[in-house]
Formats: structure tokens, C-alpha cells, sequence
């Protein structure tokens, strides 16, 4: 099954990018890049669902580069990836 998924860009979702210092980021197994990996899931985590829908964390090594997604009760995932 073939899916055109794109990313929405923060413009799109009508937000403003925050002026961040990514060499600030705490490392998480002694990896900033897993410590923003961390970050992305958590704040994921802490977005409004609809009812019924289950938060999943793909964890280290997570398929095709994905952190977690939620399902969504009717079926659809929403995932998030850091890059």
C-alpha cells in the first residue's frame, strides 16, 4: 500500500520556529542526538489525542527512523520523526 505522507511545514501548522542552541541539548546515552530524539518523543507525547487513540514509542532503533505515533481510533497514525 502506497501513501503520499509529507511532513507539514511549521507555517502550515501556523507556527513560529523557536530560536533554539541545538549544542545545549542534554545528551541521552551520551548522544545529543539521542537526547533530541528524546526531547521530539516527550514533547509528542504531551500533544492533545483524540479519545480512544494510543500513544506509541518506537524507541531506539524505531522503524524507518520514526520516534512514535499515535493511532488514532479510527485507524490512521500520525508519527513523528527527528531529523
Amino acid at each position: 500500500m502506497e501513501t503520499n505522507i509529507r511532513p507539514c511545514t511549521p507555517e502550515e501548522e501556523g507556527l513560529t520556529l523557536p530560536d533554539i542552541n541545538f549544542e545545549t541539548i542534554r545528551p541521552h546515552d551520551n548522544s545529543r542526538n539521542s537526547g533530541f530524539e528524546e526531547l521530539c518523543a516527550q514533547l509528542a507525547a504531551l500533544e492533545s489525542a483524540e479519545p480512544n487513540s494510543s500513544f506509541f514509542r518506537k524507541g531506539r532503533g524505531g522503524e524507518a527512523g520514526v520516534e512514535c505515533f499515535v493511532r488514532l481510533a479510527d485507524g490512521p497514525e500520525r508519527g513523528w520523526q527527528a531529523e
